[in-house]
């Protein structure tokens, strides 16, 4: 039978680590025959990332031939994965919407956005709360949309926060923005002012309703991501904020209890 996708993509990476570039070529040759219609999104994410390093010669099996193989197949794969956004459509899973933002990253890098524009305009409109925002953050990073155009959304997303549904499709919409915070930040830094300007606007009560959904939403940044937006709010409030509580230990853990 036919080797997993997965293996066919680590027995290609570990020919290029080892210079063998005869094998390198029938990989890519079984690659070439294999992956466009079998791989899922993050094989083919990891075969285009593995791809790039040979078109890069990072990777010493590196030959002209094999930079030309691997820069066919990297189209090929290319196509695949945009083929395989529909089948996302209904996805709840945060990975594919990691997914969703990494093949936009790549394509921004390789300018072929317009290859994902109608895809990802349809999981804006009929995805899921997810889908929806990983695709809308996606199309910003593409220069499809305005990044005004996405604050518009954030803020209008709050807004309609008013009862548990709309909580909800708060916390999985912002879910699917936020994993690509880092990146989002980096090309287009206002773009989440407009949520925090709303956030900032709310009462007491509207904040507290909506809180549960909000740290939902913010519970998918990254490292990298946390570390934007930190910045992004300390450029708002003029100064770092200080999160130290001077209370004495004792007292925290009272009102923890």
């Amino acid at each position: 039978g036919r080797v997993a996708p997965a293996r066919i993509v680590g027995l290609l990476g570990a020919a290029a680590r080892c210079a063998l570039a005869g094998l390198l070529l029938d990989g890519l040759t079984e690659a070439e025959r294999v992956l466009p219609g079998a791989a899922g999104l993050p094989e083919l994410l990891d075969a285009l990332d593995l791809l790039e390093s040979l078109r890069r010669r990072h990777l010493p099996g590196t030959t002209e031939r094999v930079r030309v193989r691997a820069a066919r197949l990297a189209d090929l794969l290319s196509e695949a994965a945009v083929r395989l956004l529909p089948g996302l459509a209904g996805s709840d899973e945060t990975r594919d919407a990691v997914a969703v933002v990494t093949l936009a990253v790549r394509c921004a890098e390789d300018r072929l956005g317009l290859r994902l524009d109608g895809e990802l305009y349809a999981l804006s409109r009929t995805g899921s709360p997810l889908l929806q925002g990983a695709a809308q953050a996606a199309r910003v990073l593409l220069d499809l949309d305005g990044s005004d155009a996405l604050g518009a959304r954030l803020a209008g997303w709050v807004d309609t926060a008013t009862g548990p549904d709309g909580r909800h499709r708060l916390e999985r919409r912002l879910t699917g923005v936020l994993v690509a915070a880092g990146p989002l930040i980096e090309s287009a830094s206002t773009a989440l002012g407009p949520l925090f300007e709303r956030v900032e606007s709310l009462s007491d009560r509207g904040f507290l309703d909506r809180l549960y959904a909000l740290r939902g939403g913010f519970r998918a940044l990254t490292p990298e991501g946390r570390t934007r937006v930190l910045a992004v709010v300390s450029d708002r409030l003029g100064d770092r904020p200080d999160l130290r509580l001077p209370a004495p230990p004792e007292l925290v853990g009272r009102w923890a209890a």
